[in-house]
């Protein structure tokens, strides 16, 4: 009998464990101790939305796990002449 209700627990803890998989919806789930007052860069004014923004949007550049500046969604820069205008070139499957 024991061995009965012991598979039955664990076989409804392992059903309650399905909710907790991952979902093809791409839906990114963000979980912060304090509400995310704004997400536009130029206005955000709090730790919580900066933190947030750090989570979800990627960089012309960024750094690798050495600490290397590297690309990020640009695949190729260039700075002009007298060094005023810089060009990014964005990887192929970003969209504007």
């Amino acid at each position: 009998m024991k061995k009965f209700i012991f598979l039955f627990v664990a076989g409804l803890m392992s059903l309650s464990l399905v909710a907790c998989g991952s979902s093809s919806d791409n839906t990114y789930v963000y979980s912060s101790e304090l509400d995310i007052k704004n997400l536009d860069s130029s206005d955000a004014d709090d730790g919580c939305s900066f933190t947030a923004m750090h989570a979800i949007i990627d960089g012309l550049m960024t750094l690798d796990v050495d600490g290397n500046v590297v690309y990020g969604i640009a695949e190729d820069s260039s700075v002009s002449e007298d060094g005023l205008t810089h060009t990014y070139v964005m990887k192929k499957y970003m969209k504007c």
